[in-house]
């Protein structure tokens, strides 16, 4: 499927991003084109000064949450944010992000980027490659400036058959390559607490999701997944357990109406007692009294 710029923009943004809420009115200025393609979608967006917030349950309920979103900054600037981080990204910079995630960006004068969404199970190696760069500025390398010049040809040509498949396969295969490129002070979190990270969420509500799962789920050994968590100072268990937590919070603060016990079963907690047990032990105060505070859910 391809779309082009004729449609006003905010509608067709409705139709492509389904999960995100924008601020921005149609002008001149401001054109999204957007390639579907069977495993993959590749969007183009040219949109100044606009601000975007994104709603990762909305793609968890769509089934989304396997899927990863790969940025590369063409020109201006674009702030993103969610509960653990702020990043600035300026032309020629790329990033990897998590469709299921909440967050919002701020695009600046200038801004245009392209946006390509892929299941890291599409390839053997993308999950750690993935989860090395995961929502961590890459600086500008040879490598992502010529996957990004080579999507936006490939956008250009608008063609949607298996060969276009094959070279947006290759054009974010490339880019997370690049990502090894980046200097080590990028890394905003362990490569292997990212990738844990992403397969808990992926599990959120299901409250079998255990160790044994985990590291399943990361192609390792249990042995030596609680190996090399210790040298995090965390366990398979406690990890789960504090993602679980932690998305939870945000929840308390982000789910208007939700009873307590509806977000602690939509997070893997069996009861409403286990939950609050070991909410107050993570975070000093309640789930109760945390709502009726209205604090920010920060990490």
């Amino acid at each position: 499927m391809m779309t082009t710029a004729n449609t006003p923009l905010i509608a067709q943004a409705n139709t492509i991003f389904p999960n995100l809420h924008i601020e921005a009115a149609d002008r001149e200025d401001r054109t999204i084109a957007f390639l579907g393609l069977d495993q993959f979608s590749l969007t183009h967006l040219r949109v100044p000064e606009s601000n975007v917030d994104a709603a990762g349950r909305k793609c968890r309920r769509d089934g989304l949450e396997p899927r990863l979103k790969l940025i590369w900054q063409l020109s201006g600037t674009m702030r993103y944010e969610d509960q653990d981080r702020r990043l600035e990204l300026r032309a020629g910079n790329m990033l990897v992000s998590a469709l299921d995630n909440d967050y919002r960006l701020e695009m600046g004068e200038g801004h245009e980027a392209l946006m390509a969404t892929f299941d890291p199970q599409a390839h053997p190696e993308w999950a750690d490659l993935a989860g090395q760069g995961l929502c961590a500025v890459t600086p500008g390398n040879a490598a992502t400036a010529a996957a990004a010049a080579g999507a936006r040809m490939l956008l250009s040509k608008g063609a949607t058959d298996a060969s276009a498949e094959l070279a947006l396969k290759t054009m974010i295969d490339l880019s997370l390559r690049g990502v090894r490129f980046a200097p080590p002070a990028h890394a905003a979190t362990p490569p292997l607490i990212a990738r844990a990270r992403l397969n808990v969420l992926r599990n959120l509500a299901d409250p079998g999701y255990s160790p044994e799962h985990l590291a399943r789920d990361m192609g390792m050994s249990r042995r030596s997944l609680y190996e090399r968590l210790a040298g995090h100072d965390t366990t398979p268990t406690r990890l789960i357990r504090r993602v679980r937590l932690h998305n939870a919070r945000r929840d308390l603060a982000r789910v208007e109406g939700a009873a307590i016990l509806a977000i602690a079963l939509a997070n893997g907690f069996p009861d409403g007692a286990s939950f609050s047990r070991y909410f107050k032990a993570e975070f000093g105060s309640t789930p109760s009294a945390v709502r009726r505070s209205g604090l920010h859910p920060c990490t």
